[in-house]
C-alpha cells in the first residue's frame, strides 16, 4: 500500500515526498509572503544551505535508500548515499540553477535516445526561472544537463516552485511541467526522445498553486495533474490531455508537425483554507484516489475522499500541531491501513506528527515527535533495511537531515542527524 510516483509505462519509480509546495516552500520562490527569507544563516559560508525539498530512492541500486536535497541558498543538490543503517556517506554536491525549490528523483531517460534505467534529477529553480535535468550514472553521480545545459534555459516563466514529469499524452515520452505560484499557472513542454523540446504551453489553474502531485484521480488509467491552490482554497484536477498542432501544415506527416498539449478537463474542488502540501492515496480502500492537504491557518490536515470522478468530497479536517507544512502517506505501523505524517513549524517548538489511519479515511490524534530544528521537507523510506518505514526530514536552519528509525508500530527512535555537505 506504499505510494509511488509513476512515469511512462506505469512502473513505480521511487517513493517520493517533497517540501510543502511539493513541492516547494520558502521565500522568494513561493511568493506567498509567509515563509522565512532563506534560513537567516550566513549561507555564503556554507557549501549546502537551506534544503527546501528532498526526495528518496535507491540511486546506485545497492539496496540501500538514498536521499537528495535541493539547497535553496547555495544553488545545488546534495546527494546522500545510504549505508543501510540509517546513516549516509559524505554528501556529494551537484550544481543546478539559482534558488532550487523542488527536486525529484525519476527515470527521466527510460525511453530517451540514450535510454537507461538509472534515476535522474529534475529540479525547479525559482530565481533563474528554469529547470535542471541531470542524468544519473547509476553509481551516485549526476552528469551535465541534458543537451549540455539547453534544458536549463527558458523552460518556465516566473517563480517555478514545483516540478513534475509524466507521459500525459501516451506517446511513450515523459512530458515536463512546473507550477508557477505567482502567475497561477502550469508551464508544460511535451517530451521527446531528446527531452522536453516542444514549445511552451501555459495552463491557468487556481490562484497560487502551492502543491502538485501526479496520480490517476478518475480511474481511467491515465495520469492527472493535481494542484493545491493556496489563495483560492481549491484542488484543480487537470485531465484528458490532448496533443494538437498549431498551425497544422497540410500534407506534412505527423512526425514532422509541431505539437502542443492542451487539457480538456479542469475540475476544481473546494478543500478548505489555504491548502499547501498535497499527497494522494486510496485511504479508505474503495478503489478511488483520495487527497490530503496541509492547512497552516487551520492547524490541521484536510482529507478529501475521492469518488471516482475528477471531484473530491468535502474535506474533513484532523488536528495537528501548529503550522503543518509537508505531508506523507504510508502504512507506518504495518496494520495494512494508510497513515499520515506531517512536519510542523510551531512557534513553541518544531515537530513531526504521526496520525494513524483506521482504513476508513479517519485518523487518530497525532503522535508528536520532537525535533531539534526546523524540519519542512519530509520523506518515508526504509533506511536500515529492517522492513519498517523510517522518517527523514531536512532541516532548513541547521542545513542538515534527520532520520528517525521506525519501530514498525507507528513509533520512532531517537533523532539521527547527517550533514548535507558542510563538514
Amino acid at each position: 500500500m506504499r505510494r509511488h510516483l509513476y512515469a511512462a509505462g506505469g512502473a513505480p519509480l521511487v517513493t517520493l515526498f517533497t517540501a510543502a509546495a511539493i513541492i516547494g516552500c520558502g521565500s522568494s520562490g513561493s511568493g506567498d509572503g509567509d515563509d522565512s527569507e532563506g534560513s537567516g544563516a550566513p549561507a555564503e559560508a556554507l557549501a549546502a544551505a537551506s534544503p527546501f525539498s528532498l526526495a528518496t530512492g535507491d540511486i546506485d541500486d545497492d539496496g540501500n535508500m538514498d536521499v537528495v536535497t535541493a539547497n535553496f541558498d547555495t544553488n545545488n543538490v546534495s546527494v546522500l548515499m545510504g549505508q543501510g543503517d540509517g546513516t549516509f556517506a559524505d554528501a556529494m554536491l551537484v550544481d543546478v540553477g539559482e534558488a532550487p525549490r523542488d527536486v525529484k528523483l525519476l527515470q527521466l531517460n527510460e525511453t530517451g535516445i540514450f535510454s537507461d534505467p538509472d534515476l535522474d534529477l529534475l529540479v525547479a529553480n525559482s530565481a533563474s526561472e528554469n529547470i535542471s535535468i541531470k542524468l544519473g550514472d547509476g553509481l551516485g553521480g549526476f552528469g551535465a544537463d541534458v543537451g549540455e545545459g539547453d534544458l536549463d534555459t527558458e523552460f518556465v516563466g516566473s517563480n517555478p516552485s514545483t516540478v513534475g514529469a509524466a507521459d500525459l499524452d501516451d506517446d511513450g515520452f515523459l512530458d515536463y511541467f512546473a507550477a508557477d505560484f505567482e502567475r497561477s499557472r502550469i508551464f508544460l513542454r511535451r517530451g521527446s526522445a531528446f527531452g522536453p523540446l516542444s514549445p511552451l504551453t501555459t495552463i491557468i489553474v487556481g490562484s497560487a498553486p502551492r502543491g502538485m502531485v501526479i496520480d490517476d484521480i478518475d480511474g481511467d488509467g491515465d495520469p492527472d495533474v493535481v494542484t493545491a491552490n493556496l489563495l483560492s482554497d481549491t484542488l484543480a484536477v487537470l485531465a484528458d490531455w490532448v496533443r494538437f498542432c498549431q498551425p497544422c501544415v497540410p500534407f506534412v506527416p505527423a512526425s514532422a508537425q509541431q505539437f502542443f498539449l492542451r487539457v480538456d478537463s479542469d475540475t476544481r474542488s473546494i478543500v478548505g483554507s489555504s491548502p499547501r502540501a498535497i499527497a494522494t492515496a486510496d485511504l479508505n480502500g474503495d478503489g478511488d484516489t483520495d487527497a490530503v492537504t496541509t492547512h497552516r491557518g487551520l492547524n490541521a490536515v484536510g482529507v478529501s475522499l475521492g469518488n471516482g470522478t475528477r471531484m473530491f468530497d468535502a474535506a474533513v479536517t484532523f488536528d495537528t500541531p501548529q503550522n503543518p507544512e509537508s505531508i506523507a502517506i504510508d502504512d507506518v505501523n504495518g496494520d495494512g491501513d494508510l497513515d499520515l505524517v506531517t512536519t510542523n513549524g510551531s512557534p513553541t517548538g518544531e515537530n513531526i506528527s504521526v496520525l494513524l489511519g483506521d482504513g476508513t479515511g479517519t485518523f487518530a490524534d497525532p503522535i508528536n515527535i520532537t525535533t531539534s530544528d526546523v524540519p519542512i521537507p519530509l520523506g518515508l523510506a526504509d533506511f536500515n533495511n529492517d522492513g519498517d518505514l523510517d522518517i527523514v526530514v531536512a532541516n532548513i536552519e541547521s542545513h542538515d537531515v534527520s532520520v528517525f528509525l521506525g519501530n514498525g508500530d507507528g513509533t520512532f527512535g531517537a533523532e539521527m542527524r547527517d550533514s548535507i555537505g558542510n563538514d
